[in-house]
C-alpha cells in the first residue's frame, strides 16, 4: 500500500506559522512590544515622507547650486560618534559599574542635546539659503522629516533622563544597587534604548543622504 506525500501549500504554511507568531508576540515584554511597534510604524511614516520628498525634489529641486548647511554635517558626525557611547553603556552595565553607567548616560544625553542644537542651526541656515517651510513642497518635506526625526530623538533623551534618575537612586541605596545589577528588566530597558537609538541614527543617515543628493 503506497502513501502519497503532498507538500503543504503556501496558504497552509502561513496558517501554521501565524499561531507561532502570535505566541512570540505574547512572550514579549510590553516594553519590547511597544518599542518594536514604534520602530515599525515610525519606519513606515519616514518611508512615505522620504519618497514624497524625493518625488517633489525631482520635480522642483530644493535649492539649485547650494549645499546642505554645515550644521547638518556636524549633527551627523555627532550621532555617528554616539555609537561609541552606547557600546560603553552596555559594557558598563554588564560589568556592574553604575557610576560609569550614569556618566555614559549623561554623555549620550549631551550628544543628543548638541544634535538637536545643530539641527536648529541647520534650519536657520536653510532659511538664509531661501529654503522656507511654505515655499516649495520639497522644502516643506525637508523641515517635516527633520522635525519628526528630532521628536523621536527627544523621546529617547527623555528616557535617558529617567534612566539617570534610576541609577542615582541605585547609587544612593546599596540594596537597590544589588537588585539593579541582578534585575534582567534593567538590562532589557538599556538594550531596548540602545536598539531604539540605533534606529534613530540609521533613519537620520538615510535622510541625510537624501538631503545631500537633493541639494
Amino acid at each position: 500500500m503506497s502513501m502519497s506525500l503532498t507538500k503543504p501549500s503556501h496558504d497552509e504554511m502561513k496558517k501554521r506559522n501565524f499561531p507561532s507568531m502570535i505566541k512570540k508576540a505574547e512572550s514579549l515584554h510590553p516594553y519590547q512590544l511597544l518599542v518594536y511597534l514604534a520602530m515599525v510604524s515610525s519606519g513606515i511614516i519616514f518611508l512615505f515622507l522620504a519618497v514624497a520628498f524625493v518625488v517633489t525634489a525631482i520635480d522642483n529641486p530644493v535649492v539649485n547650486g547650494e549645499q546642505l548647511p554645515w550644521p547638518f554635517w556636524v549633527s551627523t558626525f555627532l550621532i555617528v560618534s554616539s555609537n561609541f557611547w552606547t557600546r560603553k553603556l552596555v559594557h558598563s552595565l554588564e560589568n556592574d559599574q553604575p557610576l560609569f553607567v550614569k556618566q555614559t548616560l549623561w554623555t549620550v544625553f549631551l550628544v543628543g542635546f548638541m544634535f538637536v542644537g545643530f539641527q536648529g542651526w541647520g534650519w536657520i541656515a536653510l532659511t538664509e539659503q531661501g529654503v522656507l517651510f511654505t515655499a516649495i513642497p520639497s522644502g516643506s518635506y525637508l523641515y517635516v522629516l527633520t522635525g519628526i526625526h528630532m521628536l523621536h530623538l527627544l523621546g529617547a533623551m527623555v528616557f535617558v533622563l529617567l534612566m539617570i534618575y534610576e541609577v542615582k537612586q541605585v547609587m544612593a541605596n546599596p540594596i537597590k544597587g544589588l537588585v539593579f545589577r541582578k534585575n534582567p528588566y534593567v538590562d532589557m530597558k538599556v538594550k531596548l534604548f540602545v536598539l531604539y537609538w540605533k534606529f534613530v541614527e540609521i533613519v537620520w543617515l538615510v535622510l541625510f543622504l537624501l538631503f545631500v543628493l537633493a541639494l
